[in-house]
């Protein structure tokens, strides 16, 4: 390895064995297979990491980011050695000091003082070292007051100064980081700053794995992001940090559109409303007389055409139940992941005995609109003659089953219709022969539910409400873009209306941010007509954050006279939005404009 270069990961991969029961664990723990070796204990294969490349040259610093679980303190542990590598190589040039957990290796009942002179004798100072680092360690903390004392009374911030300034006072060739800045405040992440500066001044390479993103771009030249145990994107910090945004904006976004919709349609309880409500899981079934299997590449779920979910079979954490979609191990005859090139997949092989073969896959979905077209895609081949059949059950009701060709020994797509469910029925009364269709434009959809609507004079139905951007529906905005409310109302009957539209801004725990009031409009309307109120927000002055609109349309409304006002309808605080890139330092909910003079 070139003299240049602290650490080289190449083609590193983590894989752990997921066993059936904790009797075939501990067998195997105990190696119970050399006693008997027809009794070795059956497991199936989870990697967390896979295809790992990364070089960090000395005196770099690169920021690692990803969401929970993607495998980025795994990746650290293979580095500091705490985790040997199932396959590939990992070389590190030099001493590495691992900060990975505020106060790890410090006892709580030692003081801070006992505390810090067994780790730095352990790190092998002599007690003329010792004795310069702990008066170091002392002024970066700004501890001395407390050092007599007992670690498990140092708040959380207090530990990660203790931790970090300890961690740096022997100046290592390489210093690891997983997420110990986050527990201190700006005045302590902005003394952390200056330290790495000095550190890397001094030929130090950093790795940094944090959620603050700020932090990242601020302490490191170089980023990493990796997903579902795998690198995403790797170059230049900002740019990486920006890609990661982006996609953390986008899982905001279908998050905050599934909870609307739910809350409107009607068939979900309020516990449903922030989590997974809806399940499709894929059964794929060979069957031959002679030698035949299947490879599984990829599945796609469809929804009107575009991608809504995908499993990378046999990729890293392809069987993680805790992403979307994922290969269901625990049923079926799915063979150990397989690696083809840069892609993965793995096979469905038909048993001698019973010549068939089965394997499951799943997607756990925050919501599922029955009036849109689902379809799943299958990226697979064949070889040998067989029948393949693809089963579709949504909640367990089956919906699809289909048999598709397998004289394919070539990688092809195949795509599966799913069949909607029971249709909405109409409803019954004055509005049984009216159009009912919510603002998005999917027909057969209830107007909002009971439960957000108030009691009302109810001549005048809202039948709908969507956030935009201008152009399409969107939940996510930056602080300063422009945002609209659209309103779709129905008249009931014939008649002359005087209306005023409004609606409310309320922070989630119930604040009022804003009221915006629109004009007085007299209307004609005939029994089923329908208009659209249209609120605009040009420049959305809002701080970060998640908000939600009430909206109402009135008959009456007069402040001056203080009287009760008279909805036609009001819909009570269910369209919900976030505000993202409002900056940091303004902690207000709403940033009013204004003009300063000095006289």
């Amino acid at each position: 390895m070139s003299d240049d270069v602290a650490i080289r990961m190449k083609s590193v991969g983590k894989m752990y064995k997921l066993f059936p029961s904790r009797l075939d664990n501990f067998l195997d723990a105990i190696n119970w297979q050399r006693f008997i070796p027809l009794r070795a204990p059956k497991y199936k294969k989870f990697w967390a990491l896979r295809g790992i490349d990364l070089e960090l040259k000395k005196g770099h610093r690169i920021g690692i980011l990803g969401r929970n679980g993607a495998g980025k303190s795994t990746l650290l542990k293979l580095i500091t050695g705490n985790l040997a590598p199932t396959e590939g190589e990992i070389h590190v040039n030099g001493q590495i000091q691992a900060l990975m957990d505020t106060g790890a290796g410090f006892h709580p009942e030692f003081t801070g003082y006992e505390n810090v002179r067994a780790s730095l004798t352990y790190l092998g100072m002599s007690p003329a070292q010792m004795d310069e680092a702990l008066e170091d360690i002392i002024e970066f903390t700004e501890l001395d007051e407390f050092m007599g004392q007992p670690f498990k009374t140092y708040s959380s911030g207090m530990q990660a100064r203790l931790s970090f300034a300890t961690a740096t006072s022997i100046k290592p060739d390489i210093l690891i980081i997983d997420e110990v800045l986050g527990a201190g405040d700006g005045y302590f992440i902005s003394k952390s700053t200056e330290r790495m500066k000095s550190l890397i001044d001094n030929g130090a390479s950093v790795l940094l794995v944090s959620h603050a993103l700020d932090t990242i771009t601020k302490i490191c030249d170089q980023a990493i992001w990796i997903d579902r145990g795998r690198i995403v994107m790797q170059g230049q910090s900002l740019d990486v940090v920006k890609s990661y945004e982006r996609f953390l904006r986008e899982l905001d976004d279908k998050r905050l559109k599934a909870r609307n919709f739910k809350k409107f349609s009607g068939k979900y309880s309020s516990h449903q409303f922030d989590g997974t409500a809806d399940c499709v899981m894929i059964t794929l079934s060979l069957e031959s007389d002679s030698d035949c299997e299947c490879d599984v590449r990829e599945i796609r779920l469809l929804r009107g055409g575009e991608v809504l979910e995908r499993i990378d079979v046999g990729a890293p954490q392809d069987a993680s139940v805790a992403e979307p979609g994922f290969v269901m191990l625990e049923s079926g005859t799915w063979s150990e992941p397989i690696q083809d090139g840069d892609a993965y997949h793995r096979k469905l092989v038909c048993e001698s005995d019973s010549g068939k073969a089965t394997g499951s896959l799943a997607f756990n979905l925050l919501a599922m609109d029955e009036s849109e077209e689902y379809r799943v895609e299958l990226e697979y081949r064949c070889h040998g003659q067989g029948e393949l059949s693809v089963a579709i059950h949504k909640n367990s009701d089956l919906r699809q089953t289909q048999t598709i060709p397998t004289s394919t020994p070539e990688w092809r797509k195949e795509q599966v219709m799913m069949s909607r469910g029971e249709r909405e029925t109409a409803p019954s009364g004055e509005e049984s022969n009216q159009k009912v269709e919510l603002l998005n434009g999917s027909s057969g959809k209830k107007p909002p539910q009971e439960r957000f609507r108030w009691p009302s004079e109810g001549t005048i139905k809202i039948m709908g409400l969507m956030i935009t951007d201008g152009l399409e529906e969107q939940t996510v905005f930056e602080a300063g873009a422009t945002l609209e409310l659209r309103i779709r109302f129905q008249a009931v009957k014939d008649g002359r209306y005087p209306l005023l539209p409004v609606a409310v801004i309320f922070r989630m725990d119930g604040i009022n941010v804003s009221t915006h009031l629109g004009e007085w409009e007299d209307y004609d309307l005939k029994a089923g007509d329908e208009l659209e109120a249209v609120l605009s927000i040009d420049n959305l002055n809002l701080g970060n954050g998640f908000y939600t609109f009430s909206a109402a349309l009135y008959k009456s409304f007069d402040l001056k006279l203080q009287s009760d006002p008279v909805a036609y309808d009001l819909i009570d605080r269910s369209v919900d939005f976030k505000v993202t890139g409002a900056p940091p330092a303004l902690n207000s909910i709403f940033m009013h404009p204004s003009i300063w003079t000095v006289r």
